[in-house]
């Protein structure tokens, strides 16, 4: 770790990773430039960073300070709106979308954002909730800074299970507007079977999260943990939607949402050439940008086998049906 690095050296940098070292935590930093993200993910982004020479040559480490001190020296854009989301739903295309216009600026399920709100499952030594707020507020500031003459909006996608811990977001950014995507839990599920996310991988998440213990965790069934997983998720977005400012989008009302009601939620105008641009990224399937986008619903739906089908039903069918009757009941109160 380097203390004699001042914050305005690192105005050009990004943090890409946040590691506990003994009693300290090290913030590792790489040079970001004038590198947009517009890849899917934020990983994706700092792979192509860290693969240039002067990266590789010059890596920076230092403590979690240095991100307050770069919070305080130059504050970041406020976030435009935040997204979270039930996996494999069309948050990745709306996140596309976002970055296919210059004014905006977009952060997808970053590891630094991950390992402070998940910090107080670690025994880290910032894990008290006024430690982590304080910690995010400054994170997220650093990761808004405006490098481009033409950004005026920021955005944040989050990882699927952080919308068990928005009241944390909500205690640092309460004003933040945020939407909640999800899709029917078949076609969900199914696309875990065919490649299983982190979250639906058991042990890889602390089972505490999601209630459960780690004998009991043993005990399930791969069918079972994955509903019993995305039903947590659900039931977060629907008993988080008290505390205010939130949005519920169905997958189907994608990418049309993105100039409608997500864009009225999140208080925007695009201009003609945004959604131009929008569209346009609309058209090519979101994690692979380079194949055209075909959709998969009803083969997602027949794919399902009885055990799936019994799994969902068990665990997440429930809460996703009580979901669609507080959208429809939103919908319904703007017409």
């Amino acid at each position: 770790m380097d203390d004699k690095i001042r914050a305005h050296e690192l105005l050009e940098w990004i943090p890409v990773r946040i590691e506990q070292k003994g009693e300290d935590s090290l913030v590792h930093w790489c040079r970001l430039g004038e590198k947009r993200f517009v890849e899917p993910f934020f990983e994706e982004t700092i792979a192509h960073l860290l693969r240039q020479p002067f990266n590789q040559l010059f890596c920076r480490q230092t403590s979690l300070d240095a991100l307050r001190e770069l919070h305080g020296l130059q504050p970041g854009m406020k976030p435009t709106g935040f997204i979270f989301h039930s996996s494999r739903c069309g948050s990745t295309l709306l996140t596309q979308m976002l970055s296919s216009c210059g004014r905006n600026i977009v952060i997808a399920e970053a590891d630094p954002l991950d390992t402070i709100i998940r910090s107080h499952y670690r025994g880290r030594a910032f894990a008290d909730e006024a430690r982590r707020t304080e910690i995010l507020k400054s994170l997220v500031s650093v990761f808004s800074q405006r490098r481009h003459a033409e950004e005026a909006r920021f955005f944040i996608k989050f990882d699927a299970w952080h919308m068990l811990e928005l009241p944390l977001i909500k205690a640092a950014f309460p004003d933040v507007p945020w939407v909640f995507i999800y899709r029917h839990p078949l076609e969900v599920l199914v696309s875990h079977k065919r490649r299983r996310g982190l979250h639906m991988v058991a042990g890889m998440l602390e089972p505490e999260m999601f209630g459960l213990t780690q004998d009991q965790t043993s005990l399930m069934t791969t069918e079972a943990y994955c509903a019993h997983v995305l039903g947590c998720i659900l039931h977060a977005a629907l008993k988080h939607q008290a505390l205010g400012n939130g949005l519920l989008v169905n997958y189907s009302e994608l990418p049309k949402a993105a100039w409608t009601s997500i864009a009225k939620h999140f208080n925007i105008s695009w201009d003609a050439s945004e959604l131009i641009s929008m569209r346009n990224s609309a058209r090519s399937d979101a994690k692979n940008p380079g194949f055209s986008f075909v959709p998969d619903n009803d083969s997602k739906q027949q794919e399902a086998n009885q055990v799936l089908m019994d799994a969902a039903e068990e665990w997440v069918m429930p809460v996703y049906r009580d979901l669609e009757n507080a959208r429809n009941q939103t919908q319904a109160k703007r017409v």
